[in-house]
């Protein structure tokens, strides 16, 4: 979940959590999909490269952007 977050935020810039769903399942993302919403910000939070802006919406964090 964290590695399709990053992909997808890296071309998007920030997206709010439901788009990250959104997006994940249109490019074929199957796994844990019942639960996506309540699994993706714990992967977020373990991953370390990831901002909560507020409202569910998610951005890389700076140093993880430039890493890309």
């Amino acid at each position: 979940v964290a590695q399709i977050g990053r992909l997808l935020l890296a071309q998007h810039g920030a997206l709010h959590g439901k788009e990250i769903e959104k997006l994940a399942k249109a490019g074929g993302f199957k796994g844990g999909a019942k639960n996506f919403q309540n699994y993706m910000p714990v992967a977020f939070k373990r991953d370390g490269g990831f901002e909560n802006t507020g409202g569910n919406t998610w951005k890389l964090k700076e140093k993880a952007a430039q890493e890309k």
